[in-house]
């Protein structure tokens, strides 16, 4: 009896060559959704150290840097600013020349009624003054109350006033940092 050889299977050279296309086609695919996700991961990361820097409260905006203002006698000057969550806004001068008629007031918008377009003013300091006066150094600190996670702020809700009593211009050197 003559041995019979099985016989070879020849797959072709089309379907060779379409099954490679298709491993290259899923690999890119991979890569693709691969690097896809290390963005989310990167962008949800970037997310949890903001919250953690918010919780730890070390999260600090700069209202005022330093500026330069002129403050005629009986005149004052107000910026607002929009707290996003509660904290202290830390208010330090340097006041030329170096008397006292300085002030400071600091005022919060805050919203009680949910339907009303009118919030309510919340004095911080209700008597404009200073609490720390140094020749001609001055500083303070703010305790802030926002509301601004139970009702977005759309406008500032937070306003600074600093005005002059005395009988001369001054220029006051101001920075004002917020620590929420």
């Amino acid at each position: 009896m003559a041995e019979q050889k099985p016989e070879k299977k020849v797959v072709s050279r089309t379907v060779a060559i379409t099954l490679g296309i298709i491993c290259i086609v899923l690999a890119v695919g991979l890569v693709g959704v691969i690097a896809d996700l290390s963005l989310q991961i990167s962008s949800l990361n970037s997310k949890v150290n903001d919250l953690d820097s918010i919780v730890n409260f070390q999260k600090q905006e700069t209202w005022f840097s330093n500026d330069t203002l002129t403050i005629n006698p009986n005149e004052n000057v107000s910026e607002q600013f929009t707290a996003p969550l509660s904290g202290d806004a830390k208010v330090v001068g340097n006041v030329q020349p170096g008397i006292s008629g300085i002030w400071t007031n600091l005022t919060c918008w805050v919203v009680y009624d949910w339907l009303s377009d009118y919030p309510s003013p919340y004095h911080i300091s209700p008597i404009p003054h200073i609490d720390a006066w140094y020749s001609n150094y001055f500083e303070e600190q703010f305790p802030i109350i926002s509301f601004a996670p139970f009702e977005p702020i759309i406008n500032p809700n937070i306003q600074f006033v600093i005005g002059n009593n005395g009988t001369q211009p001054v220029t006051v050197n101001l920075t004002i940092t917020f620590t929420y």
